[in-house]
């Protein structure tokens, strides 16, 4: 029986028979999921995932690197141990795909001749040290074969880690291929040697030292080459790769990879020109398909957010923006808190000092400063300035040497290519940044940059 006006509790309210209620929750999915099926210009997303590896037959302009790589990995089919790679060139140009899209084919081939071929991957953007290293391997191992990886994140010894990890590759592969995606991110403390070279060398000498039957070979991928420089001897020995770079797309390799692509989106969803528009976008400025497909994603979401039927050649100009600053904001995010401080002081000194391009000299002094206002480890100049040219490979700033005439002598600058308000907001972000005075900060750049004219 229905409650009356009268006996409701306190804090009832009554509806009026006349009023109609407001949707439920589920009710406003139900619709939400409705529209997206009859409105939204997608029909494939998954096409548009840069972690989703496509066929074969939607790889464009990679045949020579596929054919490295198949000559590689080949050997696995035999019983064989494949040499260890070196994949290397800039962002976005297929390093990743070709790897996953190669191994995984090996991977079925070999099931068929009774061999078991497995890949172990890992993005070393995000793991700052050696020890990290080893436990995201046993993680993605264990999950790649389903078993417990009965290895905390803290609280036993880097060897305890590996030798789970090499019982676990040992107990359900005879090859393993370990992938390490943007390598030389991969530094671990300064002083010592970076963490790339020791976890390369731990990989490549696991049959002889790891007591393991399975055969073990190591691809390692970066956007800067330079790293193998830092590698100790014996890492470098026992890695030895083969070398296999990857050019950047030019503006019709990409216009290619959309256009086979282009099964993502619903029959006429796709506007006049909004491929090549993209092409030429990503073409030119720095050959990277991932960021055109990501483009045409972001456009995609647009052109349903406002209800639009068709992605135009205005929706892609705005999204640009859009994935620039999405793009940014996650590699600030993925940086270790010394590259950030390195980034936020000389960020600082152009936003505040109103100067540009930033001498090293300043941009140093004012990472000192910040160091000490957070009680923080200080590293040299050289470690500073490393790490500023590390971030160059995002499009973030560039560096260079100056001359400043007679007496003055050559100086380490850099300059950004993005807008440091959103670079120094990023960093914010952070809560470790959060006690940093605005105010202060503006005081001591002007300060630091008096001393020098």
């Amino acid at each position: 029986m229905g409650k009356n006006k009268d006996s409701m509790s306190e804090g009832e309210v009554g509806m009026d028979e006349n009023e109609t209620a407001s949707p439920t929750i589920r009710d406003r999915i139900e619709q939400a999921n409705e529209n997206a099926g009859t409105m939204s210009v997608f029909k494939n997303p998954d096409l548009l995932d840069p972690n989703y590896v496509v066929d074969s037959d939607r790889i464009v302009g990679r045949d020579e690197q596929l054919d490295g790589v198949i000559s590689v990995l080949r050997e696995a089919l035999n019983g064989s141990r494949p040499r260890n790679m070196l994949l290397f060139g800039g962002s976005g140009t297929g390093k990743s795909l070709i790897t996953k899209a190669v191994s995984e084919e090996i991977e079925t081939m070999c099931d068929t001749q009774d061999i078991s071929f497995g890949m172990i991957y890992l993005q070393c953007q995000n793991v700052d040290t050696f020890d990290r290293a080893i436990f995201e391997l046993v993680q993605n191992a264990a999950a790649k074969v389903n078993v417990d990886p009965r290895v905390p994140k803290k609280g036993i010894s880097a060897k305890a880690k590996f030798d789970r990890l090499f019982e676990i590759i040992d107990d359900h592969y005879d090859i393993t291929l370990f992938a390490l995606d943007e390598i030389d991110k991969l530094r671990g403390s300064s002083g010592s040697e970076p963490a790339f070279s020791k976890l390369l060398y731990q990989l490549t000498r696991a049959g002889p030292q790891g007591n393991i039957d399975t055969k073990v070979s190591v691809a390692a991928l970066s956007n800067d080459v330079q790293f193998m420089h830092e590698l100790d001897g014996r890492a470098e020995s026992s890695f030895d790769p083969e070398d296999i770079h990857f050019g950047d797309y030019d503006a019709g390799e990409i216009r290619d990879i959309l256009n086979h692509r282009k099964d993502a989106f619903k029959s006429g969803a796709l506007g006049e020109g909004v491929i090549p528009l993209s092409g030429a976008l990503c073409g030119q400025n720095n050959g990277d398909a991932r960021k055109a497909i990501n483009l045409l994603w972001e456009a995609g979401k647009l052109a349903d957010q406002e209800g639009d039927g068709q992605i135009e050649q205005e929706h892609l100009r705005r999204s640009e923006t859009e994935v620039d600053i999405n793009r940014i904001e996650t590699v600030i995010c993925g940086l270790s808190p010394q590259k950030k401080m390195s980034l936020f002081a000389t960020a600082a000194v152009k936003e505040y000092g109103n100067v540009s391009p930033v001498q090293s000299t300043v941009g140093f002094n004012i990472y000192c400063w910040l160091t000490e206002s957070l009680n923080a480890d200080q590293l040299g100049r050289e470690t500073y300035v490393k790490y500023l040219r590390e971030l160059s490979d995002y499009s973030i700033l560039n560096s260079h040497r100056k001359g400043y005439g007679q007496g003055a002598g050559v100086m380490r600058v850099f300059e950004f290519d993005r807008e440091t308000e959103m670079v120094l907001e990023a960093i914010r972000r952070d809560d470790r940044f959060s006690k940093i005075s605005e105010d202060e900060l503006k005081a001591v750049v002007r300060a630091q940059l008096n001393k020098f004219e």
